[in-house]
């Protein structure tokens, strides 16, 4: 089954498969997102991001009931700043990841601390990035001299 989307963005969810492709309509120069899910827990484990882009992250902290919970201390992690860098906001619960442009592979990770008393209860989260070629804007003619 297919779940299909129009806007400003096309969505595209294949229930059968674990993947949401997401496709900006808005511009020819973005390359879509595809997120893959691990379909146990339902959370994005791989994403695929074009050379010189940039996306919004967050976090949603909640308790074992799925209540909204506070947590403190969040700090944003990039496995490679030369390929991606993650800027934070003050609060630490959403993050700009910038794409620099290189081609590569990357984590990022979010780590957080749970217990809002003296002890530490630390919480981490991860998100591997594959950065991929964006779409080309021009060609270069390259001339040598001829050997015949």
């Amino acid at each position: 089954m297919k779940y299909q989307s129009r806007g400003i963005i096309n969505v595209e969810v294949d229930f059968n498969n674990p993947k949401i492709i997401i496709i900006p309509t808005f511009s020819k120069n973005i390359l879509p997102i595809f997120l893959t899910f691990n379909t146990a827990i339902c959370e994005v484990i791989q994403m695929f991001l074009s050379a010189g882009q940039t996306v919004n992250a967050f976090i949603n902290p909640v308790d074992a009931f799925g209540n909204p919970a506070k947590v403190e201390s969040v700090e944003w992690f990039s496995s490679d700043t030369s390929i991606v860098e993650v800027h934070a906001d003050e609060s630490g619960l959403k993050c700009d990841i910038v794409s620099l442009g290189h081609i590569g592979n990357v984590q990022i990770s979010v780590k957080a601390d749970a217990d809002l008393g003296e002890g530490i209860a630390p919480l981490l989260g991860t998100l591997d990035i594959e950065i991929v070629a964006g779409q080309a804007i021009s060609l270069q003619i390259n001339v040598t001299q001829s050997t015949t």
